[in-house]
């Protein structure tokens, strides 16, 4: 269990790093310190879009490092999630639809999305859509498999 204590401290440490970095931008942004240059030539829609995805990715941060943190306060809390991280048939279902690395793929096109909209929409629409796409396939081979295996 310490060798798992460790590596949630570390999947909190970088989460934070990147929570923190994506909300320091986002401010700099705001404050017209990052990107100079007229922001109207994109439409409302695109820019109340991508706030929403920079909203989303940080409520995401936010909602695991809490549960990290109170599985490390508590010791059954700890010993549910890593049975559920470390249980075999979920581990083979994961495995097939794509692991970890598709949902890891995912997020980072989506965060590399949300920087690309502030210099062309066509490029962000595009890379949301990549996103999309990996987050429905990874979801229906999971349904697919949880049913097969």
């Amino acid at each position: 269990m310490r060798e798992y204590k460790k590596i949630l401290l570390a999947r909190i440490y970088v989460m934070t790093f990147f929570g923190l970095a994506i909300l320091v931008g986002y401010v700099l942004n705001m404050s017209g310190m990052l990107v100079r240059g007229d922001m109207n030539i994109f439409s409302e829609f695109h820019q109340g879009f991508q706030i929403g995805l920079t909203v989303l990715v940080e409520i995401i941060f936010i909602y695991l490092i809490n549960q990290y943190i109170r599985a490390l306060k508590r010791p059954e809390e700890l010993k549910r999630l890593y049975y559920a991280e470390n249980d075999e048939r979920m581990g083979m279902i994961r495995e097939k639809s794509g692991g970890y690395i598709m949902f890891i793929c995912a997020i980072a096109i989506l965060i590399t999305a949300i920087v690309a909209g502030y210099f062309n929409e066509t490029v962000f629409w595009t890379l949301v859509g990549c996103s999309l796409f990996l987050f429905v396939t990874r979801k229906v081979l999971l349904l697919y498999y949880s049913q097969k295996l």
